[in-house]
């Protein structure tokens, strides 16, 4: 895990700067981690599902009080994503899930194009355009 650290520590950063998103605690487990989040609208939502689709991260609704099951507007999830490498992607779906979050934040004018490609190059991935 230690050599995963950083980029898991980088990933929950980047998901926090996510509008609507709070990550409520993280959990290395083996080749794996596991992170719970709280969406806090339908909007963050549906991001949230679109970015885990996108790296292959596995994400479970958990819930925490069953009379709630239905409430959109505070929802928690559990995102589980591999963290074994793959070609150029030393943390497997975790790095993805990284470099797809760095993408659209630059993409909704978030982070700045300097410290997303600061990132991007760090993952070998894609730089962001100016």
């Amino acid at each position: 895990m230690s050599a995963v650290a950083p980029v898991f520590d980088q990933v929950i950063r980047l998901l926090a700067m996510l509008p609507g998103v709070e990550v409520s605690s993280r959990h290395p487990v083996g080749d794996r981690v596991r992170l719970e989040i709280v969406c806090t609208d339908i909007r963050s939502t549906v991001e949230i599902r679109r970015l885990c689709m996108a790296a292959n991260v596995a994400m479970a609704p958990v819930v925490l009080d069953p009379s709630c099951a239905g409430d959109m507007q505070h929802s928690c999830f559990s995102l589980s994503a591999d963290t074994t490498a793959m070609e150029t992607i030393s943390h497997g779906n975790l790095q993805l899930l990284g470099i797809h979050l760095v993408w659209h934040l630059h993409r909704r004018d978030v982070l700045p194009a300097d410290a997303a490609n600061l990132l991007l190059r760090g993952w070998s991935a894609a730089p962001v355009g100016p």
